[in-house]
């Protein structure tokens, strides 16, 4: 369904940046859902695997993260105007 989806809207997933890839999917994912399984699917995103120790590692949605994405894609848009 995902990929049939993309391709009825001209998209394709594989020319994603995989940031992009992982938005466009998390969407249509949650695109339909009420906000008790949205909840459900935040939740299980949100799980560490079993046997992985993420101690010490920063997370992709810290604020300082978050920052640096969007200082990144803001020199991108800039770069791409001029």
């Amino acid at each position: 369904m995902f990929d049939g989806w993309c391709a009825a809207q001209g998209v394709d997933p594989l020319e994603l940046p995989i940031d992009r890839l992982c938005n466009l999917t998390y969407w249509f994912l949650v695109r339909n859902a009420d906000e008790k399984r949205r909840a459900e699917i935040d939740a299980r995103l949100e799980d560490v695997p079993a046997g992985e120790d993420l101690e010490g590692v920063e997370s992709a949605w810290s604020a300082e993260a978050e920052m640096a994405a969007f200082t990144q894609a803001s020199r991108a848009a800039s770069s791409a105007a001029t």
